[in-house]
């Protein structure tokens, strides 16, 4: 971001409104990870068998909403800190790495609930969107 905004300028400075826009998104992504992790007491920085621990689907909060909660907050946060501080390239190129390599690592870890917890296959169904309620 800092590369962008005093050295590379490559696209112009985001406007006032969408500069606050972005710290708005950041601060709702930072709520809603925060949130996932408080509802689920099974998320973890790596996927892991936690049959052991009982692990379960978690279908409450936010995950009704969109099966990976924790990296939609992620996405928010990516996307709005680089518009807050003023880069549009920066907050394009980083929301646009983060989504690739997320939707792979997604596929992996749904992969893996999918062959340990046999509820997460009727959760799949009633909650489509991954990342993006309703979208993606």
């Amino acid at each position: 971001i800092p590369l962008d905004v005093f050295r590379l300028h490559i696209l112009r400075p985001p406007a006032v409104w969408l500069a606050w826009a972005g710290g708005a998104a950041a601060l709702v992504g930072w709520a809603v990870t925060l949130l996932a992790v408080w509802e689920n007491r099974f998320a973890t920085p790596n996927v892991q068998d936690q049959t052991a621990r009982g692990q379960q689907v978690v279908d409450t909060g936010v995950y009704r909403l969109v099966r990976h909660p924790i990296y939609l907050g992620y996405f928010l946060m990516t996307g709005g800190q680089a518009l807050w501080l003023g880069s549009i390239a920066a907050a394009l190129i980083g929301a646009g790495v983060y989504l690739a390599a997320t939707l792979a690592r997604i596929a992996i870890e749904e992969r893996d609930l999918r062959a340990r917890l046999p509820a997460y296959a009727a959760y799949a169904r009633r909650v489509r969107g991954r990342l993006i309620p309703f979208v993606l």
